[in-house]
This record gives structure tokens, sequence and C-alpha cells, in this order.
């Protein structure tokens, strides 16, 4: 697949205003359990889906301005637009997944992962080696996950699954000018998320529509970034990079709306998400 990045900036003697604009390949997993009860019994896992190989097309935009001495604010939006991926419920009937009485394979071949921030940076360490630079800030991620049955056993079949996870963050980021023209980035950003998603599984009369049940929990994410640039001129650089993020919950609620009007709570086991980026690009600079 070919990678594209373009980034554009404008400097007074050093670099007041840059905004980037970027696409790549995404690569994610995304797993959710439920247990039986509020108390995580009976059986501790009762219900699991399973998300894998959700495979996209990254398209990405950033700003980073000056706004006094060595502050800048940060802002930025990526989102990677799903065209492939495998799903997997399973149900089971005794503790430790064990006893499965329900287990099928599903599709995902549409839907989304997004994610923006905004902060707030401080140029801590300018250097001739080493330019170091903390970031605090506010973030939110989204997934629009789907289920859908391309062998066309469960044609109309088509359950969504939507999450959203939100918090502050506190990032940090390095630049090691490894030669006059060649310079590594870093970057290492915690998220302190607040999670909650909400489902639809159209084919479940039983089930309200167009939320059937919700999920609710607190979690953290973690998201790392490495990319290499080289400075052509000292307008236009090329860069190659990656990332990798990680993002979980602990324990939290699942709330069933049923048609006839009740609700029933259970445990919710937790959400996991995690996956990888590759970027490739050109840098423009003024």
């Amino acid at each position: 697949m070919a990678l594209l990045y373009t980034q554009f900036s404008f400097a007074q003697n050093k670099e007041r205003v840059q905004i980037d604009f970027g696409s790549g390949y995404q690569q994610e997993n995304f797993h959710w359990s439920i247990a039986g009860n509020l108390q995580g019994q009976n059986p501790n896992v009762y219900s699991e889906l399973k998300w894998k190989d959700l495979k996209g097309t990254v398209l990405s935009t950033h700003l980073n301005a000056n706004i006094w001495s060595d502050l800048f604010i940060s802002g930025g939006y990526s989102r990677s637009n799903i065209h492939s991926g495998k799903v997997n419920d399973t149900d089971y009937g005794s503790d430790n997944r064990t006893n499965p009485v329900y287990n099928q394979n599903f599709d995902d071949n549409k839907g989304y992962s997004d994610m923006w921030h905004a902060g707030l940076v401080w140029h801590f360490l300018k250097g001739n080696i080493v330019t170091i630079r903390p970031e605090l800030g506010y973030a939110q991620s989204r997934q629009d996950l789907y289920l859908v049955d391309l062998s066309g056993q469960f044609a109309n079949l088509n359950s969504s699954y939507a999450t959203k996870w939100k918090g502050p963050y506190v990032k940090l980021s390095a630049i090691w000018h490894i030669i006059p023209k060649l310079n590594l980035n870093a970057d290492v950003q915690y998220t302190q998320a607040s999670y909650q998603a909400d489902a639809d599984w159209n084919l479940i009369t039983q089930f309200q529509h167009p939320v059937s049940y919700t999920h609710s929990a607190d979690g953290f994410g973690i998201n790392t970034n490495a990319t290499l640039t080289y400075s052509i001129t000292h307008l236009i650089g090329i860069y190659i990079g990656g990332g990798y993020f990680n993002w979980q919950t602990g324990n939290g609620t699942d709330r069933l709306y049923l048609t006839n009007g009740q609700t029933n709570d259970t445990q919710m086991n937790g959400a996991f998400s995690n996956g990888y980026k590759l970027v490739a690009g050109l840098s423009l600079k003024y």
C-alpha cells in the first residue's frame, strides 16, 4: 500500500505554525467480555466479542502553533477507515471460558477508528543533540465497529458497537539531532480515560433499538510513535515512521435494554484495544 504524509510549516527564524496532513496504514484488535451477574460470576465470562485484524487507511491532520516564548498549542485528528476484519462472538456456560454454548464468526468491512487531541506544549530543553517537549492536554478516541456476515448466511446482520474513550493526557516528546539533516523523533502519551459504549444488535427482537445495551468503565491509553526525518533542503524533508497503541479498562457495567422496558445490569470485565500504524511522507517547512 502506498503511504503518503504531507507536512506544512510556517516560521519566522523558528517554527511558529505547523500544519500536518497525512495518510498511512493501521491495523488493530479490540475485545470485551461480560460476566453473568454484577458480582462477576455465573459464569465469570458469560459473553465475549473479539474484533481481530481490523485493517484500515489512516488520514490525519495536526496543528502546532507558537503562542509565547517556548510555549506551543498542539491539536490533531486522525481517522482509520476500516476495510476488513474478523469478529468472533462466543457465549460460555461455565467459568473461565469453558463449556461454550454459542460460537460464531463474522466480518467487519466498514466503520472507523478516530482520535483527536488538544494540548499545551513546552519546549523544555533545546540543544544541539536533543530537544525535549512535555505536553498536557485532553484527548478522545472513538471506534465504530460492526458485525456483518459476508458469507450470506445472515444476510440482514448489521449489528454495531460504538466506543468513546476520553480524558486528560500527558505526553513527552524527544528529538535526537543525529546529523544536521537527520532527526529521530519519538513520543509517548498516557491518557487517563473514561469509557462509554453503546451497541445495536439489530437481529435480536428482544433487545431495544437503536441502543440494545451500553458499557461504562474507567481505563487508560498509551500511545507511542517514532519517525526518522531527513531534510533534503531547509524547506523539504522526507520521513518514515510508525506507532503503537494500547488502551484498556478495568471492570465496569453492562446494561441491557429489553423491549418490555426492563433493564438488566451485569459486570463488564473490561475493554481492550491495541494496534499499530505505519507512515511515510513529505515535510515542507518555511
